[in-house]
């Protein structure tokens, strides 16, 4: 938590409380950024796969669907099949959905516009991506459904996300993160990603997108980690 202070405390002690053996607060007296949060979190997880999730999005599938998407999601990084796998939902994304603002009836010109790894968030509104657009999409995952994009066409996001922390490390913190030239991934983690070169549009990375689990609610854009 940045900016830990005691009113925060006190409404994270219920939850404390309630699974003693399940929550480890970590947080500190100022606010140090997204960027350092995430590596507090990372290392400081006591298993190998991370969900990246910010306090602005709000669960909104049952149990078995929560299970069962985060064991596809593990299956395929376990797999290697994909590096990040995305868990914005599809059909109830919330607001705002930026890219649907932009394409939406025009899909074509996420692929082809000013940023061309906005592409594959068109499969927040269409109903089969993959067939609509075979060359940006393929089917990774069954049961539930996965469909995969080059993280050429498929940007980085803060939104719900899982990964590997051992590949986090090595491609990022103890990697890119120290080789950065022209941005500042400490500054402003989601512009570093989409703006630095060779940070992550161009890495051949894999994104995997399904149903999703997380609706957006919009508290001010304020981020907590």
């Amino acid at each position: 938590m940045n900016n830990r202070n005691a009113a925060v405390d006190a409404v994270a002690k219920q939850w404390q409380e309630k699974y003693p053996s399940k929550i480890k607060l970590l947080g500190t007296a100022e606010n140090v950024g997204i960027t350092r949060g995430l590596i507090a979190l990372t290392s400081a997880a006591s298993h190998p796969y991370f969900l990246f999730l910010e306090r602005d999005f709000y669960l909104i599938e049952p149990q078995l669907c929560v299970f069962e998407e985060l064991q596809a999601g593990v299956d395929l990084v376990k797999a290697n099949a994909a590096q990040v796998v995305r868990y914005r939902h599809k059909w109830k994304a919330g607001r705002p959905n930026w890219a649907y603002r932009f394409f939406a009836g025009h899909e074509i010109d996420a692929f082809r516009a000013w940023q061309p790894n906005l592409g594959c968030n068109v499969h927040y509104w269409l109903e089969d991506p993959v067939g609509d657009f075979p060359q940006y999409f393929w089917k990774c995952g069954s049961d539930p459904e996965m469909l995969c994009s080059d993280s050429f066409y498929c940007n980085w996001t803060n939104n719900p996300q899982l990964w590997s922390i051992e590949w986090w490390n090595r491609e990022y913190v103890n990697g890119s993160f120290k080789e950065s030239i022209r941005l500042d991934p400490f500054d402003n983690l989601e512009s570093w990603f989409n703006w630095e070169p060779n940070a992550w549009n161009e890495r051949g990375f894999t994104v995997a997108q399904g149903y999703g689990l997380f609706k957006h609610r919009d508290l001010g854009n304020i981020v907590h980690v």
